[in-house]
């Protein structure tokens, strides 16, 4: 039969795939796989490294095709059997854009474990000693999973990444954790007489949207909209792939990278004109005869590593710590582990002691999934917020199997379930069986005894609290994340204390200390048309940037001002119908909305791309953010 299929393999971090397109159930593809795993260990060990040989040819190739010689050189071209289906960073989804593909089967030469449908997980040397077809079952969520029960334990394998136990000396104190003082490691540099000080930690309520002056909201509130239509694109990925990686892994720092680029904006973020760039899936140029000389030259797809010959891959910086603008940012992971919040506010407390004694420093902590901001004042106090929702991840694939279901529930799916046996096999018993029964029994006269009411009532409640365990274990949003906090409204807290850090970095000027009237100013900035003058003109005063705020230059020439709606836009979750666009060359403006690209373009409307970075021949393109900007005819002829 047609049924379509992956056979991939794992090799540092990256996969590589091959298209499979009959019988790729597991009785056909997956059983052809594990027949060629070797049964004894001598064979296998022969096997396994014969597998990573022939990984390691492909890996050359791609790595060599992934750097790009200069634009004046010759493309390097994709190696054949790789042009059907693109080494990647994330695992091989079953969810394509063109097609279905129903089984996909991954050989991890890194770990040595053997994973159908990137949801259930076995130890590749233990393949062909088990029965891992009739252990697979269909999950919740309509994800392929194992039954433990059904399996030998040395048979399962973990793919999610362990972190180290907290270290002593960044855990907190007993008092921090409700609100005491904050004392980070006895060994910083930086202080004096070798002992730390203490700083007093306050939890605080992250700012909003309603925090930014209306006047000044459209441009947080279009990228917000922006990483809303990114995220949505990028969670299935993420399910699969998320927790497998390390904060230093290249694709968490590109993505993480990606999402505080949307919250900062401005100079990281370029919209780019489809029409005028040309791309292969991995990388791209935009048209050199494009005016905008900011937005032309080499873009790399998110996370594919693609480069020009002797730059680094990728747009996002290679350490874990780094300044964006002038926020510094920590990557890190799993944020919703017991103590973690503890444990990452103490290392960024005890990195600005060690590195920033004297400096106020503004600090966000990210794992992707989930943000923490840090206020670090020195010899006074360290603010920070509670666990705050970022991109949203429904549910982990790579977590084990008895952290996302019940046992009860995975009891139930193997049919192992001692209590479902007892009542099936009583609702077995036929009519003469149970007269049998009945006769062959003495039944006492009069009542229970209060050992037998009492052994009937706990199997009773055991069963209704088995019914209300329900079939789910993990869900860090709901059991970790502050309360009343949203993806949304995270966003905001990041875009404002991107904003606020900036802030007090830029001189404060009075009325009277410009050369100009300060009417004037407004009608000189509003021709600022290119990325380079307008971040400079942000840099000048806090009155410039105020000005340079309200009107957002969304492309070359092109500039979005403030919509009376946003005056209204006081939740997070709210988002205005219209923009004003003014086309400075055209001398007109227009009303327009924000609308997800039509997946065939069939309307005829410029379709927009979103880069993240600033390096030239650095950004990254997010492959999966497509959008257009909707007049408001173009809407009232869709509605008709």
């Amino acid at each position: 039969m047609g049924t379509r299929g992956y056979k991939a393999w794992r090799l540092r971090k990256r996969y590589y795939i091959k298209y499979n397109q009959w019988d790729s159930y597991p009785e056909g593809l997956g059983k052809d796989i594990v027949m060629t795993i070797p049964y004894n260990p001598p064979e296998y060990a022969s096997w396994l490294q014969s597998q990573r040989n022939m990984v390691e040819e492909w890996e050359a190739a791609w790595t060599k095709f992934l750097a790009q010689p200069s634009p004046d050189g010759e493309e390097t071209p994709i190696p054949t059997f790789m042009a059907q289906c693109y080494p990647t960073y994330f695992v091989p989804s079953g969810f394509t854009q063109d097609i279905w593909i129903e089984w996909v089967y991954t050989i991890d030469l890194d770990r040595e474990i053997f994973s159908v449908n990137n949801g259930a997980h076995f130890k590749l040397e233990q393949m062909p000693h088990i029965d891992w077809m009739g252990a697979l079952e269909c999950g919740r969520f309509h994800e392929t999973i194992l039954l433990p029960p059904l399996l030998p334990e040395e048979a399962i394998a973990s793919v999610m990444v362990r972190m180290p136990p907290v270290s002593p000396d960044m855990c907190l104190d007993e008092g921090v954790a409700t609100g005491g003082a904050l004392i980070p490691g006895q060994d910083s540099r930086k202080l004096e007489k070798g002992k730390a000080r203490e700083l007093l930690r306050r939890k605080v309520t992250p700012k909003n949207v309603d925090a930014i002056p209306w006047r000044q909201r459209h441009g947080s509130v279009l990228r917000s909209m922006l990483i809303h239509l990114w995220s949505k694109e990028i969670e299935l990925e993420l399910r699969e792939t998320l927790l497998q990686w390390s904060p230093d892994d290249f694709p968490f720092r590109e993505f993480a990278f990606a999402a505080l680029c949307l919250a900062a904006g401005h100079k990281h973020i370029t919209m780019v004109p489809e029409s005028r760039f040309k791309s292969n899936g991995i990388y791209g140029h935009v048209d050199p005869e494009f005016e905008d000389a900011y937005v032309t030259g080499f873009f790399s797809v998110l996370a594919t590593g693609a480069h020009y010959q002797g730059g680094p891959a990728g747009s996002a910086p290679e350490e874990t710590i780094y300044w964006l603008d002038d926020v510094l940012v920590f990557l890190t992971t799993q944020l919703y582990r017991a103590d973690a919040m503890d444990e990452e506010i103490s290392r960024v407390v005890k990195h600005c002691q060690v590195h920033y004694p004297s400096q106020v420093v503004d600090a966000a902590l990210t794992s992707i999934e989930h943000v923490i901001l840090v206020h670090v004042i020195p010899g006074s106090e360290v603010q920070h917020t509670g666990l705050l929702p970022f991109i949203k991840v429904k549910i982990h694939l790579t977590t084990d199997i008895q952290d996302r279901y019940t046992n009860s529930y995975l009891h139930r799916l193997a049919g192992t379930d001692k209590k479902l046996v007892k009542k099936q096999n009583k609702c077995q018993l036929d009519a003469t069986d149970a007269q049998d029964i009945h006769d062959s029994v003495e039944f006492h006269s009069g009542k229970d005894s209060d050992d037998e009411k009492e052994s009937e009532t706990e199997e009773e409640e055991e069963e209704e609290e088995e019914e209300e365990e329900g079939y789910f274990v993990f869900d860090p949003h709901r059991n970790c994340v502050e309360k009343g906090s949203s993806e949304s409204s995270t966003f905001y807290a990041l875009a404002h204390l991107f904003d606020a850090a900036a802030v007090r970095h830029v001189t404060y000027t009075k009325a009277r200390d410009g050369c100009l009237p300060n009417e004037l100013y407004p009608k000189i900035l509003h021709y600022v048309t290119d990325i380079p003058t307008l971040t400079a003109c942000m840099k000048v005063s806090r009155l410039f940037r105020r000005i340079c705020q309200e009107d957002l230059l969304f492309s070359e020439g092109i500039i979005l001002s403030p919509c009376k709606g946003l005056q209204n836009l006081t939740k997070s979750s709210f988002v205005p119908k219209w923009f004003e666009m003014q086309d400075l060359e055209k001398e007109e403006s227009v009303r327009v909305s924000f609308e997800k690209a039509d997946e065939y373009r069939i309307n005829g409307n410029e379709v927009w791309r979103v880069a993240v970075g600033t390096a030239k021949n650095g950004k990254s393109m997010l492959d999966k953010s497509c959008f257009e900007l909707r007049t408001a005819k173009q809407e009232v002829e869709s509605e008709e």
